[in-house]
């Protein structure tokens, strides 16, 4: 073998051995642990490389034959229908969820009760009030839309495997899913979310739950929840207009519930912020806009009986990577208390935490709110 020959024998053998490596690294990223906010038989990859497509479609075509199994062993055992579809390494955050009922309250507000897969048992079960799913709308005639839409958990039924969803219309992706009708398979991303902290709630305790507008949804589910766990629950709930007011007998079914509208012509006439010094409880929990909630912590300001409020939030990725969501909090105060904390450095007190990721529940006092 002359020299050049040698040489030329020797960069190839590199190359290959390069190649190889860069294939096994792309195999390597496919395995997603249970930590993972995606699931990648949902991803789209726009890998510039023939190897990581290749390992890509192959990852995908091993996910979906996993999933049509498991299915299939479903469908075959009626007697193990509520079974729970767990994996030992994954979890699945993605899926497609079937419309199963639509109400329309007026044209800008409806509630759509939605069907979820039994892949997706392992995350719904682990879902706290609070919670909520990233949808992306349906594509209309005229335009699909990009990005997802928070919604939400207004009630979640895991016997059922059903999800209520209470949405008020407020741009192109909300108006989408007003248009879907029964049958409709939208796809469902279910972020890692921390919800109300429940677990702090004791039985017998005087749980107040305080919500205005859409804000109203989530604490459904969280009033249904706390009855179960022996709390006694007072609902104040407000709402603009008397056409928007929803789940008066839901409430009525866990506990006492007070309404209020702007409007006057349904229960108390003003705003929910008037009417909190007249109840005496020993936790208070909301969930509405940002002026609300911005009221609730002047009223509140110095009390040591803990607070919680859940944010609506604008949200791209939903998972904490784009950090689209942030929200000034102070570091000073204690989550689950309250309670300030000794702190020498004004500017160190101020953090930012991802409403998607590290909520969307906080602590009220711990929210610093932006100037007028």
């Amino acid at each position: 073998m002359s020299k050049e020959e040698w040489v030329a024998s020797r960069d190839t053998s590199r190359e290959m051995s390069q190649e190889s490596s860069f294939e096994t690294s792309c195999e390597s990223s496919l395995e997603i642990s249970h930590e993972s906010p995606f699931e990648i038989s949902h991803e789209t990859s726009h890998a510039t490389t023939h190897e990581l497509s290749d390992a890509t479609t192959h990852e995908r075509s091993r996910e979906t034959t996993r999933e049509r199994s498991h299915e299939r062993s479903h469908e075959q055992s009626p007697a193990s229908s509520r079974k729970r579809s767990q994996s030992p390494t994954r979890v699945r955050r993605q899926g497609m969820f079937r419309v199963l009922e639509k109400r329309l309250y007026h044209e800008q507000l409806f509630a759509l009760t939605l069907t979820y897969p039994p892949s997706m048992d392992a995350i719904m079960d682990a879902l706290q009030p609070g919670a909520f799913v990233h949808i992306l709308p349906s594509p209309s005639e005229s335009r699909q839309l990009f990005l997802r839409r928070p919604l939400s958990i207004a009630g979640l039924d895991r016997e059922k495997r059903t999800v209520l969803l209470i949405v008020r219309v407020v741009g192109q992706g909300t108006e989408q899913l007003r248009e879907v009708q029964p049958g409709t398979v939208l796809d469902v991303y279910v972020p890692y979310t921390h919800g109300f902290p429940i677990h702090n709630v004791k039985n017998g305790a005087r749980a107040l739950l305080v919500g205005g507008g859409v804000g109203v949804a989530p604490l459904l589910w969280l009033a249904e929840t706390l009855h179960a766990q022996g709390a006694r629950v007072t609902a104040l709930i407000g709402f603009r207009e008397s056409r928007d007011v929803f789940g008066l007998r839901t409430f009525e079914q866990w506990g006492d519930v007070h309404l209020v509208t702007e409007d006057g012509l349904s229960g108390k006439p003003g705003r929910v912020t008037e009417y909190v010094r007249d109840f005496s409880y020993d936790v208070l929990l909301s969930c509405g806009p940002e002026p609300m909630l911005k009221a609730l912590a002047h009223i509140t300001a110095g009390d040591s009986r803990p607070h919680y409020a859940s944010l609506e939030a604008r949200m791209a990725c939903a998972s904490g990577v784009c950090r689209a969501c942030v929200v000034a909090v102070r570091s000073d105060v204690h989550a689950d208390t309250g309670h300030h904390m000794v702190s020498t450095d004004d500017a160190a007190r101020i953090q930012h935490r991802r409403v998607c990721h590290d909520g969307p529940v906080f602590s009220l006092s711990e929210l610093v709110w932006r100037a007028p």
